[in-house]
């Protein structure tokens, strides 16, 4: 839970996120946390998951939940590896198409 706090804090948090982006459905990890995105125009996935690595350095990946017939389906649309906590944000911007900052 406090790898989740962290993580959404050098995001500048839940409430900036939310109204920045309609980023919804915060959930921590044991080493991260995932968070939906609404789907724009633009925007390269709905679902983000950022995890913390063993060398102290952050895994993001994003990608689309969406529902075929009834059934939930998810596709990896980009994977970054080894993102220093300093660009976090910045790499996240590139890899989703939004600002999560002004």
């Amino acid at each position: 839970m406090e790898i989740a706090k962290n993580i959404l804090k050098v995001l500048g948090g839940t409430g900036r996120m939310k109204v920045m982006t309609g980023a919804r459905n915060f959930v921590a990890l044991k080493n991260g946390v995932t968070f939906r995105i609404p789907k724009m125009s633009g925007v390269k996935g709905n679902f983000v998951k950022i995890t913390l690595s063993s060398l102290d350095l952050y895994d993001l990946e994003v990608g689309n939940i969406r529902k075929k017939k009834g059934i939930p389906t998810y596709k990896v649309k980009s994977e970054v590896t080894g993102i220093y906590a300093d660009t976090l944000m910045e790499v996240l911007e590139g890899e989703t198409g939004m600002y999560f900052s002004l």
